[in-house]
């Protein structure tokens, strides 16, 4: 089967999606799993597979279109790839500044962020070893923090975006090319935040409709960023080391001391709400004020890419 139109391919593909991931957390929910708990991150983690086995499923069942049409052309030397490691650095040590100047928020630069994500894995004294030879090393805790979440966000963290990526600024993005730079934007983020509503609401330490909705917001807001760094570096590895990069550093959120929980995860909110707010005012005046060839040029690139490399046509079945 070869469904061609793509508006229907992406509706199979959101229905598909949904249907897995929602089963995955509602799954691990009933059986008593406690989303505070090591294996909740175990099942997050099986979770960010679920787009990469749903694109991989629509092109062997639905397309029958080899899955590097979802990928594209692999740049591993990219000058965006600098951008999109040192632009989320300025942007997270920016939410700290302004964090510090709520009241009853203290920041702590020497928190073990490092550590304190794998305590859970390591015993008191292995613990306390390896934070005393990090502060003997002479190296400030929170540059060493800021190190290792680099080094992360390009490991461990590239690979899980990578598999998530493949289906937001790959397989949709070569579905909706011929949409509007916004359209595609607001879709690509509505999926995004639909494939995660239902771990968001079971593990939701507010009420889970506020958390679903904070969710949401985000993911739109996020996503014109991720599409326009799509379409800038011409490559899907551009995206996915920014998307490591921004989550490796959210831990971050962890230097910021106050005992009122409530508090604190409200002024966070509303730092990277507004910050959110700001990059993307900035993108669409330079799309449509200061470079209004951008949304033209980029999409013609594009579509003349697509007819270049990528194969349309569904594989051809050998005859018996």
């Amino acid at each position: 089967m070869n469904t061609q139109n793509p508006l229907k391919t992406v509706g199979i593909f959101t229905i598909t999606l949904f249907l897995l991931s929602f089963s995955l957390a509602f799954i691990y929910h009933l059986i008593g799993g406690k989303w505070n708990h090591y294996t909740a991150a175990i099942i997050i983690l099986l979770n960010s597979f679920m787009p990469l086995i749903t694109v991989i499923m629509l092109h062997k069942f639905i397309l029958n279109t080899p899955i590097s049409n979802s990928i594209g052309k692999i740049k591993i030397w990219n000058l965006w790839n600098v951008v999109v490691i040192l632009g989320p650095m300025v942007y997270v040590l920016l939410t700290i500044v302004l964090l510090s100047l709520f009241p009853g928020i203290e920041i702590n630069p020497n928190k073990p962020l490092f550590l304190e994500q794998f305590k859970i894995f390591l015993s008191p004294l292995i613990y306390d070893n390896i934070y005393i030879d990090a502060y003997k090393s002479g190296i400030p805790i929170f540059w060493l923090n800021l190190l290792v979440a680099i080094i992360w966000g390009l490991s461990f963290n590239f690979v899980v975006g990578f598999s998530e990526e493949i289906a937001w600024r790959g397989f949709l993005f070569y579905q909706l090319h011929h949409q509007s730079f916004l359209k595609q934007a607001l879709l690509q983020g509505a999926i995004w935040a639909l494939w995660y509503s239902p771990f968001v609401w079971f593990a939701a330490v507010i009420n889970p409709f506020w958390a679903v909705l904070i969710n949401t917001i985000f993911f739109l807001l996020l996503s014109p960023i991720y599409l326009f760094i799509r379409y800038a570096s011409n490559s899907i590895i551009s995206v996915a080391i920014l998307h490591g990069i921004i989550s490796s550093y959210s831990y971050f959120a962890d230097v910021i001391i106050n005992d009122n929980q409530a508090q604190w995860l409200s002024s966070y909110i509303q730092v990277n709400f507004y910050l959110l707010i700001l990059c993307n005012l900035i993108l669409f005046i330079y799309i449509y004020a200061v470079n209004p060839v951008f949304k033209v040029e980029f999409q013609e690139n594009t579509s003349n890419f697509i007819r270049k490399t990528v194969s349309m046509k569904p594989f051809k079945k050998e005859k018996n």
